[in-house]
């Protein structure tokens, strides 16, 4: 039996370490980052696109292999069009791969981008969420579950 193609999806806003360490962790064989820059000619996109180029460069670092999508037409912090973005993203997945697992990530993004994960779940069987785990803590191993069950990690 073959270890299942692993997908985590997280948000880049400016933390780094909740997006990159999960990926990492679970060793990821694909990873989807979504982002949106409301005016990309402010200063303060400049800190979006350096903390986005730092994940990109610590996952690209630790999992060569691992494949780096990035997503940045929606904003993240509008939950229905969020929803609908990830919805169409779990409907690609599942059409394009057999034996897969998704972790999205909770702890990355605003809560609007964590309440559109829960509300876009539904259409996947093969999902789990994680939280990073503050401190010292080891990333737990994720619970396979199936949609209808929400996974919740201390």
């Amino acid at each position: 039996m073959s270890n299942p193609y692993i997908i985590v999806i997280s948000c880049v806003t400016t933390e780094t370490v909740m997006v990159s360490s999960p990926s990492i962790f679970y060793k990821a064989d694909e990873v989807h980052l979504f982002r949106y820059i409301r005016d990309p000619r402010s200063k303060k996109s400049k800190l979006y696109r350096d903390h986005y180029n730092e994940v990109v460069r610590k996952v690209s670092t630790s999992l060569p292999s691992c494949r780096i999508i990035e997503h940045s037409d929606e904003p993240v912090y509008e939950v229905n069009r969020m929803a609908r973005s990830l919805d169409k993203l779990y409907c690609r997945i599942s059409k394009d791969n057999d034996d897969f697992r998704i972790l999205d990530n909770l702890s990355s993004g605003p809560s609007e981008f964590a309440a559109a994960l829960g509300y876009s779940r539904t259409s996947i069987p093969a999902w789990s969420c994680l939280r990073y785990p503050r401190g010292n803590t080891p990333c737990p191993r994720p619970r396979w579950r199936s949609s209808t069950t929400t996974t919740a990690y201390p």
